[in-house]
């Protein structure tokens, strides 16, 4: 429990405490909102990629 709180994961769970607190909200959003979360998710990892 101190792990998941400190690091932000938890033992046997695939995905981060972020994943975990934002998935529930992305479930709300019709799926052209859901699309231009994940191209907005898919730019920024490719602005870090070419940054570093």
């Amino acid at each position: 429990m101190i792990a998941a709180d400190w690091y932000g994961v938890e033992k046997n769970s695939e995905f981060s405490a972020r994943v975990k607190k934002l998935a529930p909200n992305i479930d709300l959003l019709d799926d052209a909102d859901a699309e231009l979360v994940e191209q907005l998710i898919r730019r920024l990892l490719a602005n870090r990629e070419s940054a570093g």
